[in-house]
């Protein structure tokens, strides 16, 4: 997988189920604010480590370089294909509401499954033939091993 680089801020995702769970019927959540987030922060490169794990795959080779390398080489407007946002401070959430957020390594082999049985088709895929393509010569040229049978 190709990776920017320069891309370094680590993210909390968020199960829909705890966000719903964390406000909804919950009196206590009324008239207030609340920084709703995953309890794990997350590098790219850990996050797509699960990713691999609940797809039952082996860790994926990860090449990184930087992000204008990455689309120079690739020849497209590389899309990382993750929001990067602010870390949110969830401690007012979990001691007004109760906020439990379920770890991530539980909740994200049931969405990889709903996801698998949706037939929807991600829009960063429409490139995927170029980037693949990309990958193969930027592993050829770094004469790294991708470690796949």
């Amino acid at each position: 997988m190709l990776i920017p680089s320069d891309v370094t801020e680590p993210f909390q995702p968020l199960w829909r189920d705890d966000a719903a769970a964390a406000v909804v019927g919950n009196p206590a959540a009324y008239g207030q604010v609340f920084n709703i987030a995953g309890p794990e922060i997350f590098t790219l490169t850990e996050w797509l480590g699960l990713l691999a794990q609940a797809l039952g795959r082996p860790a994926p080779l990860i090449v990184q370089l930087p992000l204008d390398e990455i689309r120079r080489i690739a020849g497209f407007e590389y899309k990382l294909p993750l929001p990067m946002r602010p870390l949110l401070d969830i401690r007012k959430a979990q001691a007004i509401l109760d906020f439990r957020p379920t770890p991530a390594e539980r909740w994200l082999p049931e969405t990889v499954a709903w996801w698998r049985d949706s037939g929807l088709q991600s829009h960063f895929w429409e490139h995927r033939p170029l980037e693949i393509e990309a990958i193969r010569r930027i592993v050829t040229a770094l004469g790294v091993s991708d470690r796949r049978p």
